[in-house]
């Protein structure tokens, strides 16, 4: 069967499109004023920034203990409390 290059285009770019629309990832929401992202687990120290109101961060992973989560920040991973 002969399919002109068109056609073939069309089916290539919409198969692109529904690859693309299923890539999602976890995140990490926030909705009230700021939430400190810090460079390891600990609170005692000082934030390296800050999440603010309707934020969302890709979730690296959670971790198990004390309810911390890694986060992609501002192209580095750090962690914040969830």
């Amino acid at each position: 069967m002969f399919y002109s290059g068109a056609s073939v285009f069309v089916f290539l770019i919409f198969v692109g499109c529904i690859h693309l629309s299923m890539c999602d990832y976890d995140c990490l929401c926030y909705y009230n004023t700021e939430k400190p992202v810090f460079s390891k687990a600990d609170v005692n120290i000082a934030p390296i920034g800050y999440m603010y109101e309707f934020d969302c961060k890709a979730m690296i992973a959670e971790l198990k203990d004390g309810g911390w989560a890694t986060v992609a920040f501002e192209h580095q991973v750090f962690l914040t409390r969830y």
